[in-house]
């Protein structure tokens, strides 16, 4: 890690402000801090580029801000008995599979402090570009200088550019597909028809990325994806496809796509039993009980990237179980000896 020693001691008298005791879990979750937020600058404008850790260290005194002020957190009004009948978006699905403790935590307060934001804007700009039906790119800028000529000649995405477009879930209009016998509904980015007349849905994803080191597709992503092949009804979707854009920000200018993975996937019995899983658990979180959280599914890798990591504590593997909404008795902070080592600089 590129933690300076001093940095390393606050950073992690930090995370036990938080509430974290496990010293393993500790140095993983600031590692991956430091691969998502760490970045080189150049504070002089010479070309005399220094790799920093500072955003790393601001988000955790963000989050201990958050927790000492927990009063000033924003609910949002859940009430039970709209929750029986409420229906389930996609992004809700996604949510949870993800981690029901984020879906949760989303439920239950306005979120004033999101984290990765900076990659959540340049997603949506790059989303907006629509790059699957060659619209909306920058004034002055050919689609080819926005990704490679690998992903611009990949043979599957040829293959849906020739497709008809039938829906662009990147409108203005933000039209969501319905299935009220399921309590459901979904908006895909795409849907179109192949030149076999059969109906295909298309979930893109971008994910910023400064190795050649690809991800595996993620089950919340895939969750999403079956949910449209399977309650979309309106159109008799056969198949979808889940594209991860991945790119980079060369010489500092315009993201630009550096490769590109398609997965391909019908729907079949393991997809659909998986879904009727996640409905039931869903359901059962919205009549109020009090569910088990395994501790032994956490993963600091997912915690760091999590949009509302600052305000969750169940990332400390303390808790055991959770409701909705998100009881703010988990919000703790702690009270570690502050280390004797920064004292002398104080």
């Amino acid at each position: 890690m590129k933690y300076s020693h001093k940095q390393l001691i606050f950073a992690k008298y930090l995370m036990e402000r938080i509430g974290f005791k496990d010293e393993d879990k500790i140095l993983d979750y600031l590692e991956h801090l430091e691969l998502l937020y760490g970045k080189w600058v150049d504070y002089t404008n010479h070309g005399d580029w220094n790799f920093t850790v500072s955003d790393c260290i601001q988000m955790l005194l963000d989050e201990v801000k958050i927790k000492s002020e927990k009063k000033s957190i924003e609910k949002k009004s859940i009430e039970k008995k709209d929750l029986k009948n409420h229906t389930y978006t996609a992004t809700d699905l996604s949510n949870f599979v993800f981690c029901p403790i984020s879906y949760v935590i989303q439920k239950s307060f306005k979120i004033t402090n999101p984290s990765g934001q900076e990659y959540t804007e340049t997603g949506r700009q790059l989303h907006e570009q629509l790059r699957l039906i060659n619209k909306k790119i920058p004034v002055g800028v050919h689609e080819k200088d926005t990704m490679t000529h690998e992903v611009y000649n990949d043979e599957i995405i040829r293959k849906i550019r020739k497709s008809e477009i039938i829906f662009c879930g990147h409108g203005s209009e933000n039209i969501y597909f319905s299935n009220p016998e399921e309590k459901y509904s979904g908006q895909p980015d795409y849907i179109f028809k192949d030149d076999e007349g059969t109906y295909f849905v298309v979930e893109e994803k971008f994910i910023y990325i400064n190795s050649e080191r690809k991800r595996d597709f993620h089950l919340n992503h895939l969750a999403q994806l079956y949910s449209y092949i399977k309650y979309i009804n309106q159109y008799k979707i056969k198949y979808g496809y889940l594209i991860y854009w991945y790119y980079n920000f060369p010489n500092n200018h315009l993201p630009m796509v550096m490769s590109v993975k398609i997965r391909k996937t019908e729907e079949n019995i393991r997809s659909s039993d998986f879904l009727d899983q996640v409905f039931i658990d869903l359901k059962k979180l919205d009549d109020g009980d009090n569910e088990i959280f395994d501790v032994n599914t956490l993963n600091m890798k997912k915690c760091a990237g999590c949009v509302v990591n600052k305000y969750c504590n169940h990332k400390t593997g303390v808790y055991n179980d959770y409701t909705l909404p998100y009881n703010t008795n988990y919000i703790q902070l702690h009270y570690p000896k502050f280390p004797e080592e920064l004292k002398k600089n104080r």
